[in-house]
């Protein structure tokens, strides 16, 4: 009976020795880490938002709709990046555009266009369909729950760097005109 329980107390210890060398030799994934300011990810060179930054120039028109309301009789707007603050309901930072000109929808008159990711998982890579909260003021960089509000305008809009949306447009030109 003794050499019995001997043999399974010893291949019990061997299993767990192996396992134990097993996980000490397993390699670990690196781990990236961003610099944290406060609560939202800052990379370590500045606000990082995977293809937009600050000045960047965007152009906001049409997207499933071809014909949204906010545009009336413009087919676009175009606006500069003033600043990112957070986004709703712990969504990616939302850029806020200073419009080159003003925008009107119903009564409300403002020139700062606030947007948001329309896709979990989406990323700003400069090209996609957004949220548009259209505001008469310049939206505060704090929590969504606790800064002012605009009106929201549109559900599905577009968006696209402004050269790249004129080059687009300028080589369509070309190809129909020649």
């Amino acid at each position: 009976m003794n050499s019995s329980w001997t043999t399974i107390i010893s291949f019990i210890l061997a299993v767990l020795f192996i396992l134990i060398l097993i996980s000490r030799f397993k390699k670990k994934k690196p781990e990236i880490k961003l610099a944290t300011i406060d609560k939202y990810s800052i990379a370590p060179f500045g606000l990082s938002h995977k293809g937009l930054a600050i000045g960047d120039r965007l152009v906001i028109f049409a997207g499933y709709d071809y014909m949204p309301k906010y545009l009336g009789d413009n087919d676009f707007y175009v606006g500069e990046i003033v600043k990112f603050i957070p986004g709703q309901a712990g969504r990616k930072s939302a850029p806020v555009l200073r419009m080159d000109k003003a925008v009107q929808f119903d009564t409300l008159i403002g020139q700062y266009f606030v947007i948001e990711t329309r896709h979990v998982g989406q990323d700003w890579n400069g090209y996609g369909a957004v949220h548009i909260e259209l505001c008469d003021f310049e939206p505060e960089s704090i929590d969504y729950e606790q800064r002012n509000k605009g009106l929201w305008i549109e559900a599905a809009a577009s968006y696209e760097f402004e050269e790249r949306y004129f080059d687009i447009k300028n080589m369509k030109n070309q190809t129909t005109n020649a």
